[in-house]
């Protein structure tokens, strides 16, 4: 096949337009493992802005170099090999290709990886309807290079809900009430049943007021953390469950908690499920194996912090009686697994920092393998819970 000559203007007919053009093509063109030439570079911008606008061999190569080395237009400092992204948000880079020649590809500020994780994310979020689902992850394409888009944003199968046409809504009015740093009053909701289906409900007669502190994504839904007058803590409310939002200047009634060591990846750290309360040290007897899991359960739940906690394994004699009347019941329960070839049984005494709630769900999910010592409220709550729960199967 015969190749199509490329018809070069003159220098200066590109104008201004030039660098523009030329981010466009390498964007759309060219990745880090497959950079795009300079005659790729032509032909694209030839075949989308006509003749007229491609340059000559020497105005090419010179405003490549400017792009590459520009501090407006985002060059690498090879020294110290620190990337700025500069006003369109792109670094572009020079590289050899399979052929020893020079080619080019854009980074964006955002990178490829972290732009298909919100894609992901935006996927499985199932408070977003739709139609909203398609729109957003085709603007997250656009971002990428064309050879690794997903081209799969037509055909999102989510179950619409009976608020999802709020949620986005919601998240732009709270964004710009936490900015602003104003209260508001909000009519929160509840799943309950009513004529025999599942409907949101009002949750309180009336508005109620908050303090909006942060958003935040958490197990695959996004929370409001806000101030909630009386709670000295702060609380967490669903934003598909939110059925109204008022902003408000008022001042709150009462000392304000002080929130300056607020940290979001902390709280939702210490707050398992995203349940609100104070977080306090917890202590836990877990009986740790490969199979059981629970080790897997204890880090999905209280997050990677557990990693930095100390953990103690208790002596024999201390085992018997943290474990309590039932011991030797529980231990020659476990006998055969301890006695497994590569088993690596243990029993250990965990604390850890976290709230209330969130706790007392893990811990009941986990009781075969789990028990709190401390403090004595929330092992009474799950003491009462298997009790109650064993009345089901009686």
């Amino acid at each position: 096949m015969e190749k199509k000559s490329i018809k070069r203007g003159v220098s200066n007919a590109t104008g201004t337009l030039l660098p523009l053009y030329l981010i466009l093509a390498i964007r759309k063109l060219g990745t880090e493992e497959k950079p795009v030439t300079p005659l790729e570079i032509t032909r694209w911008i030839e075949d989308n802005y006509g003749d007229e606008f491609v340059p000559s061999r020497a105005t090419l190569y010179r405003e490549l170099s400017n792009l590459c080395n520009s501090e407006f237009f985002s060059g690498q400092d090879e020294t110290d090999k620190k990337k700025s992204f500069g006003n369109f948000g792109y670094c572009i880079c020079e590289k050899q290709n399979d052929n020893g020649k020079k080619a080019y590809y854009a980074e964006h500020e955002i990178t490829t990886e972290e732009i298909i994780m919100l894609m992901d994310a935006v996927e499985a979020f199932a408070y977003i309807d739709n139609k909203d689902t398609k729109s957003l992850i085709s603007k997250f394409e656009n971002l990428l290079p064309v050879i690794r888009r997903k081209n799969n944003s037509g055909n999102p199968e989510k179950v619409k809900g009976p608020n999802n046409d709020n949620i986005l809504q919601n998240i732009n009015i709270l964004k710009e009430i936490i900015d602003a740093g104003h209260n508001a009053k909000i009519l929160n909701g509840y799943y309950g049943i009513e004529k025999g289906k599942i409907k949101l409900m009002q949750r309180t007669k009336e508005h109620q007021l908050i303090k909006p502190l942060d958003l935040m994504w958490s197990n695959g839904y996004y929370y409001l953390i806000a101030y909630m007058p009386p709670h000295r803590e702060p609380v967490t409310l669903r934003l598909d469950r939110l059925m109204d939002i008022e902003e408000i200047e008022d001042n709150m009634e009462g000392e304000m908690p002080d929130y300056a060591e607020y940290q979001p990846t902390s709280y939702q750290a210490t707050h398992p499920v995203m349940g609100g309360g104070k977080a306090e040290r917890i202590e836990m007897l877990c009986h740790i194996t490969p199979k059981n899991g629970m080790m897997n359960g204890i880090i999905d739940t209280f997050g990677m912090q557990v990693m930095k906690e100390k953990v103690r394994i208790p002596s024999e004699d201390e085992l018997k009686k943290l474990l309590g009347e039932n011991s030797e019941e529980i231990l020659e329960k476990y006998k055969d697994s301890s006695q497994e070839k590569g088993s690596n049984d243990t029993w250990v005494v965990l604390s850890l920092k976290a709230a209330e709630y969130g706790t007392t769900l893990f811990a009941i999910q986990y009781s075969t393998n789990c028990k709190v010592l401390s403090p004595p409220s929330i092992a009474e709550k799950v003491k009462n819970a298997i009790k109650t729960g064993k009345m089901y199967y009686e």
